[in-house]
C-alpha cells in the first residue's frame, strides 16, 4: 500500500511538471494568444497605416520532418504597398517600418497582458522608439496615432513617451516635458490640450 501511495504520488507530481512545462499549458496559451494578438497589432497598424500592413502571427510550423508541429512565434507582414513581395518576416523590413511595426507588437503584449491581468486606468510608458527620428516624419505622426489607439483599447489615463531626435512629435503630444540633464527645463500644454 505505501509503494503504491508513493508511485501515484510520484506520477501525479510528474504529471504537474509536465501540464505546466514548457509544452503543457504554457504551450497552449501561446498558442490561444496568437488569433487576439494579430487582431491587436493590425487594430493598432490601422488606425494610423490604414490597410497598408496586415500582420499575422503563427505561434506553430510544420517540422521539416513532417512529424508534428514545433513552436514558434513567427512575425509575417503584407505589406499592400508592395503586394507581389508577399508575405515577409518583419524583421525584414526597412528601420523605420521596422520601428512601427515592433511598436504595433509591443503595444499589444501590453494591451494584451493588460486585458488578461484586468487592469485599467494604467500609464504606457515608451521611452526612445528605435528608428523614429526627423528623417521618418511619417511615422512619427503615425506612433503617436497608434499611441493614442493603445490607450483608448487599455484604458490608459496617461501615455508618457520620449522621443529625443524627433522635435515635431511634440506639437502632436497633449504637453510637453523639455529635460536637460535630468532636469525639467520647460513644461508647456500643446494647444490647449492637458
Amino acid at each position: 500500500p505505501q509503494l503504491h501511495a508513493a508511485e501515484q504520488l510520484v506520477a501525479d507530481w510528474a504529471l504537474i511538471a509536465k501540464t505546466l512545462g514548457r509544452d503543457g499549458l504554457q504551450a497552449l496559451l501561446i498558442d490561444a494568444a496568437g488569433p487576439e494578438l494579430t487582431a491587436l497589432v493590425n487594430d493598432l497598424l490601422r488606425s494610423c497605416f490604414g490597410s497598408r500592413y496586415t500582420v499575422k502571427i503563427e505561434t506553430t510550423r510544420a517540422k521539416k520532418d513532417g512529424k508534428g508541429d514545433k513552436e514558434v512565434c513567427d512575425v509575417l507582414v503584407l505589406d499592400a504597398q508592395r503586394p507581389e513581395i508577399g508575405w515577409r518576416e518583419g524583421r525584414r523590413f526597412s528601420g523605420g517600418e521596422k520601428a512601427i511595426l515592433g511598436e504595433a507588437i509591443a503595444l499589444a503584449l501590453t494591451a494584451l497582458s493588460c486585458r488578461r491581468a484586468g487592469l485599467t486606468d494604467v500609464t504606457l510608458v515608451r521611452d526612445e522608439t528605435a528608428g523614429l527620428d526627423e528623417t521618418f516624419e511619417g511615422n512619427i505622426t503615425a506612433y503617436v496615432t497608434m499611441l493614442r489607439r493603445a490607450a483608448a483599447i487599455v484604458g490608459a489615463s496617461k501615455v508618457l513617451f520620449v522621443l529625443h531626435n524627433a522635435p515635431s512629435a511634440w506639437s502632436l503630444a497633449d504637453a510637453v516635458l523639455l529635460v536637460d540633464q535630468g532636469r525639467i527645463v520647460q513644461a508647456r500644454v500643446v494647444d490647449g490640450r492637458v
